[in-house]
């Protein structure tokens, strides 16, 4: 039999133990073995596996080959995504809001204001349109800035009857309707694209939500930048700025934030499921959010009504200036700011008033305008039973807000919570819903002006008034829901439903839980369970309920109505009617007698009977006082001598009060007051300085003297001058003013004929050695 050598492949025959060739042993099995019987045939040997071969060695390696290339990062794989998708179903969506602007920016120029058509500042359709969408972005973060940088005065903004004028207003007034049907628009588009994309095959990733997101938020915001940088006009040499940047961070975050609540709601769900905290505090602020959409348009319905039951037909006053009489353009705007006033009014109802301020310096001095109503104010221009009105519906808005909460809440602290968010949303949107004005500019040159304003809720009233009432609602809320469920199965005469252990109990919807065993129901402890007890087993027992529940809906009447009509009757308001009646009413009046320093002593004087002139500071005749002078206590809070044939004669902007004789002459005291002057008083009568320099009516003006001093140990500034008057005569005038320690400065301000100024000189004198400050502003 032949055979193969294992090593070099030559045959050979089988009985030879080494290879005829390479000489090595061909098999380690020799002598051959006998031959074997079948069964002892030996298992075929598995084939040994060839060694590699070994390239030769005159042969290069191969080169490697190109690295394999990276895949893309998680987040540039998403955006990939979100880039790559359906653009023309999220341009349908982002189609919504952008068109409810625009079509709320036509609404709004429609109306033409009371505008002549033939007159030279007539504002035509498209500048109307260009302003109306920038009002409409500053509901969306943006600003509505007005600045004018000169020209001819008679076509500008900032009118003035000499030179060129220039000038910036900044106004904060945003339309809190504008953000809710803008997202409500988005809203509609958002679900409309969702249940197109239902119908389609299914995607396999779990970010379809968030790159949807991506795509309507870019473009929802994109078609809002666009509309904002088209809507900034400028009419008659005034531009209108809104912040087209805000306005984009703001449309982007709101689409963004639509987008996933719609698309992710089911994640969103899974993710709250394990997380019960965050869960509850969602609850309760969906809870906060339906109990104030509840209130609000119960307090628009409530003024809608009141306000045509006390419609006595007289003119709209400043709304009729502010829409040039037009009935379409008062409806429009006043539709804008439907929010805004029913904020406004809720927080009036429990207490809080509407307030306004104003300060300003310019061609006039300084000025200082402050006005207040509220409930006290209400009863003077009403009667009492007006305000027992609003305190009553105040108490119902405030159980209906703590019913609403009550009836979602899963147990006390979702209950509180929600109560919190309600509050907290409250203040918010108190802050928000009032106005806010700043100006400046400057005439010639050399003029400037400047001022500030604003105006709405009192917001630290309302933070007391807002936790009263809202902390009163939610503590009864339980105990009329509990009134209600002890009376509907006794009603009916079927039992309860089983109760649930709010501790333990699985969600009411969506639960993975198991449920609860079966068997007679244990209502759990505490205010919830009362919801589900068993009826009350003697007939007596509802009477004693109803008595509690009556004894606490007083309880809650005295807490917040009390504490609200206690707290503003002790609050002086500072004018208005209730500042009118207490100007008329007897006082025990202080009087001061100089000690020959300057410094002040008080002596009592016998209250003088009431006078009909509101106008008339009450009179005293003093020890110390020269004769011909009489001391006069103001109700601004200050008293000085003045002539007594002087008399208080006027108020101009609640701030300057004159005294003068009966003459026509230019003698008069001017007093000026002004609370919390941000400025001391030496840059005030420098400003001052500056207008009468340039001021056409004081020509051949004069400094005597312009000075800082000291004015009873208080820093102040003096100065004196001349000019001449309209008429010719030379008016000689001084001022001495000074900061009080309170933060208020007071301007004693003295002008006469300069042929005359020796003896006003020494009217001024007496004036100044009296002066002192009263407790009764």
């Amino acid at each position: 039999m032949t055979s193969f050598c294992p090593h070099c492949g030559a045959e050979a025959p089988t009985e030879g133990r080494f290879c005829m060739r390479c000489g090595k042993e061909r098999s380690p099995q020799f002598p051959p073995p006998a031959t074997p019987t079948a069964l002892d045939q030996p298992l075929p040997p598995v084939p040994a596996t060839p060694p590699p071969s070994a390239p030769p060695p005159s042969a290069p390696p191969p080169p490697p080959g190109p690295p394999a290339p990276a895949g893309p990062s998680p987040v540039g794989a998403f955006f990939g995504r979100a880039f790559r998708g359906d653009w023309a179903g999220a341009a349908q969506a982002a189609l919504w809001p952008v068109g409810l602007l625009l079509v709320g920016a036509v609404a709004l120029a429609v109306p033409g204001y009371g505008q002549n058509a033939d007159a030279d500042d007539f504002v035509g359709f498209g500048d109307r349109l260009r302003l109306a969408l920038t009002v409409l972005m500053h509901g969306l973060g943006g600003t509505f800035r007005a600045t004018a940088s000169g020209g001819d005065s008679g076509s500008s903004l900032f009118d003035s009857s000499t030179g060129t004028s220039a000038g910036a207003i900044d106004l904060f007034m945003p339309p809190l309707l504008v953000p809710v049907l803008w997202c409500t628009a988005l809203l509609i588009g958002v679900r409309m694209l969702r249940t197109r994309l239902l119908l389609a095959p299914p995607s396999p990733e779990r970010t379809l939500g968030l790159e949807t997101a991506v795509r309507v938020g870019l473009l929802a915001m994109g078609g809002t930048v666009v509309l904002a940088l088209f809507g900034q006009p400028t009419i008659q040499q005034v531009e209108f700025h809104s912040a087209p940047f805000l306005v984009a961070l703001c449309t982007l975050a709101l689409g963004a934030v639509v987008t996933v609540a719609v698309f992710q709601r089911a994640d969103i769900a899974q993710w709250l499921a394990v997380r019960p905290g965050v869960a509850a505090a969602g609850r309760a602020f969906g809870s906060a959010v339906r109990a104030m959409a509840w209130v609000l348009p119960l307090v628009l319905i409530a003024g809608f009504v009141v306000g045509i039951v006390a419609d006595d037909g007289r003119d709209g006053g400043d709304v009729d200036s502010a829409t040039g009489g037009s009935v379409a353009a008062g409806i429009v705007l006043l539709a804008l700011y439907l929010p805004n006033l029913a904020v406004t009014g809720l927080g009036f109802v429990w207490g809080a008033p509407v307030e306004a301020d104003l300060r300003g310096s310019g061609f006039g001095g300084s000025q200082y305008e402050h006005d207040s109503y509220g409930l006290g104010r209400l009863g003077d221009d009403v009667n009492s039973g007006a305000v027992v009105g609003v305190l009553a519906f105040g108490l119902v808005l405030a159980l209906l807000v703590g019913v609403l909460i009550a009836r979602r809440a899963r147990d006390r602290r979702e209950l509180y919570l929600g109560g919190g968010f309600f509050y907290a949303l409250l203040l918010v949107l108190g802050a928000v819903s009032g106005f806010s004005m700043e100006t400046s500019g400057g005439l010639t040159g050399e003029l400037s002006f400047g001022g500030t304003g604003e105006g709405g809720l009192d917001l630290p009233q309302l933070l007391l008034f807002g936790l009263l009432w809202v902390g009163g609602g939610v503590v009864v809320a339980p105990y009329l829901l509990r009134l209600g469920a002890a009376q509907a199965p006794a009603a009916s005469h079927q039992p309860p439903p089983p109760a649930e252990d709010f501790a333990d109990a699985p969600t009411r919807t969506g639960s993975v839980l198991p449920p609860p065993p079966q068997g007679p129901p244990t209502p759990p402890p505490g205010v919830y369970g009362v919801l589900f007890a068993a009826p009350p087993p003697h007939p007596q027992e509802p009477d004693r309920r109803l008595g509690v529940w009556i004894g606490t809906l007083l309880g809650a009447l005295v807490i917040g109505g009390g504490a609200a009509a206690g707290v503003l009757l002790l609050r002086d308001d500072g004018n208005g009617a209730a500042d009118d009646a207490r100007d008329n009413a007897p006082v025990a009046v202080e009087t001061a007698q100089t000690d020959g320093t300057g410094a002040a002593t008080q002596q009592p004087t016998p209250s003088p009977p009431p006078t009909t002139n509101q106008d008339t500071a009450v009179p005293s005749a003093t020890p110390g006082i020269p004769a011909g002078y009489r001391r006069v206590v103001d109700p601004k809070g200050f008293a000085f001598a003045v002539p007594e044939s002087w008399s208080r004669t006027g108020v101009k902007n609640n701030s300057q009060i004159t005294y003068a004789g009966g003459g026509t002459g230019p003698e008069k005291y001017l007093v000026g007051v002004i609370p919390m002057a941000p400025y001391t008083s030496y840059e005030n009568l420098q400003n001052l300085e500056k207008h009468a320099v340039d001021d056409p009516k004081k020509s051949g003006y004069r400094r005597i003297r312009l000075e800082p001093n000291t004015f009873q140990g208080r820093p102040g500034a003096l100065w004196e001058y001349t000019y001449e008057d309209e008429s010719g005569r030379t008016v000689h005038g001084i001022d001495q003013s000074y900061i009080a320690a309170d933060g208020t400065e007071y301007a004693i301000f003295l002008t006469g004929s300069d042929a005359g100024w020796a003896a006003l000189q020494e009217t001024y004198r007496i004036g100044l050695d009296s002066w002192g400050l009263t407790d009764t502003k």
